[in-house]
């Protein structure tokens, strides 16, 4: 009966203690490292290693483009894509052409839209850049993506403006600002040829046919600024309009526009020729010798020659860092395969231009 009482003791005594190192070791675990990853976290999270759920990475991303703005390929896009853009959803704010850094912060209208999905507001692309003489520039980048009402993606709309800042000029700086947003350039069925409302009305009619299975990628429409040059005399710009409508290939269109950093003006081929006639002709004379060289054999159409003459219009020229600009686009000179040109008459062989215009250093 002793060594009974003995036995049962001893195995309560047993059962309790293995309770209380049980209890002991689930203690350890829910505590002390949770307080550990805590610290790990918040010292993570100070220093830009660790990004909580719902706040945003402060990477930044690929964009068209640098600050620079959308490098003027001379090949042209094989599939659903533009010059640094893509039709798939994407990875940050900037299209085609859109920043390398993360925006700083977020604005623009507000619009609610129910059944096609809501507006990204508008983002700055950060703090802005200083060019020559101190000028300085941003650019402000927008998206609005439309849905379904089963969510998917019909339409991207994506933009990005320049904002300029002209030391002693303000006026001509909110000038060159007004402009590049106007209705001088956004204006009727807009560049790429066809509202954002039409774009929208086509997607969804043919999401309708097509249905969910067979719905590839979302339509698709860009416009954005790229930099070319900017200092006392001009400031540059290319304007880059891509559009996606569900058919074989995108659609890309370069323009050129300059402006008058003095007055804010948009200057025209006469305003910075010594002669416009003599100017034109000696444009002509270069784009004759410069397409007949070997690299660009095969390259353009039959009798391409014969339109070389019509190339030279308001939107298809600018001044950049390296000289005279002339944009050839697609189907201009040549089929969509070989995509945009961007001819460039340096600066020491410019002589048709007003000397305020030139850059005479930069080719020293």
């Amino acid at each position: 009966m002793k060594s009974g009482v003995m036995y049962l003791t001893v195995f309560i005594v047993c059962a309790l203690g293995m309770t209380a190192c049980a209890g002991g070791k689930d203690r350890g675990q829910s505590v002390q490292p949770e307080a550990a990853g805590t610290e790990l976290r918040e010292d993570a999270h100070q220093e830009g290693m660790m990004t909580e759920p719902g706040e945003e990475s402060g990477q930044g991303t690929q964009g068209p483009e640098s600050e620079e703005g959308p490098g003027l390929s001379t090949q042209g896009p094989e599939s659903g894509e533009g010059p640094g853009l893509s039709t798939q959803e994407p990875e940050s704010g900037e299209g085609p052409g859109l920043s390398t850094q993360e925006p700083e912060s977020k604005e623009g209208p507000e619009q609610e839209n129910t059944e096609q999905g809501g507006q990204e507001p508008a983002r700055e692309s950060g703090m802005p850049e200083e060019s020559d003489g101190g000028y300085g520039i941003r650019f402000d980048e927008a998206e609005q993506t439309y849905q379904a009402e089963d969510g998917t993606e019909l339409l991207n709309v994506q933009t990005r403006f320049p904002v300029v800042t002209i030391p002693g000029h303000e006026q001509a700086a909110e000038a060159i600002n007004q402009y590049v947003r106007s209705t001088q350039i956004f204006s009727g069925e807009g560049l790429a040829g066809i509202s954002e409302e039409e774009a929208l009305q086509w997607a969804e009619e043919d999401y309708k046919i097509r249905g969910k299975d067979n719905w590839y990628t979302e339509y698709m429409l860009y416009n954005g600024y790229g930099l070319q040059r900017m200092d006392d005399s001009v400031v540059s710009f290319v304007l880059e309009t891509y559009s996606y409508m569900g058919g074989a290939h995108p659609n890309t269109v370069l323009h050129g526009l300059t402006f008058d950093t003095q007055t804010g003006e948009r200057l025209t081929f006469a305003d910075v020729a010594e002669k416009e006639e003599e100017a034109s002709e000696a444009v002509l004379q270069f784009l004759l010798e410069e397409t007949g060289k070997e690299e660009y054999q095969g390259a353009f159409f039959d009798g391409y020659e014969e339109s070389l003459g019509d190339l030279l219009r308001e939107d298809t020229w600018y001044l950049g860092e390296d000289g005279f600009h002339i944009i050839a686009n697609t189907y201009a000179i040549a089929p969509y395969v070989a995509g945009s040109f961007d001819f460039v008459i340096p600066y020491k062989q410019a002589d048709f231009l007003k000397e305020r215009f030139l850059k005479e250093e930069l080719d020293d």
